[in-house]
C-alpha cells in the first residue's frame, strides 16, 4: 500500500487536493496549528467528510502529542 506524502509548509493547501482519491492515504506535513482544521475542511469540501485524520505533533520532543478524529467534525 502507498501512501503520498504532500508538503503544506509554506504552500498553499489547495495543493493536496490532486492527491485526494477513493481509498488513498495521505501523509500531510503541516504548515502550523491550524492546518489540521484547513485540510479537515478541504476534506470534507471535496466530499471525503468521513475520512479520518490522525494528528501527530512535535514528534520525538517532550510535548509529543496525538489526536484523531474524522473530517467532517474536526
Amino acid at each position: 500500500e502507498e501512501t503520498e506524502v504532500v508538503t503544506l509548509v509554506v504552500r498553499p493547501a489547495d495543493r493536496l487536493a490532486a492527491a485526494l482519491h477513493d481509498g488513498r492515504r495521505v501523509l500531510v506535513l503541516s504548515a502550523g496549528a491550524n492546518t489540521p482544521a484547513t485540510v479537515a475542511a478541504l476534506l470534507t469540501e471535496r466530499g471525503f467528510g468521513p475520512s479520518r485524520m490522525t494528528v501527530l505533533e512535535q514528534l520525538g520532543g517532550a510535548a509529543e502529542t496525538s489526536y484523531e478524529g474524522v473530517a467532517e467534525t474536526w
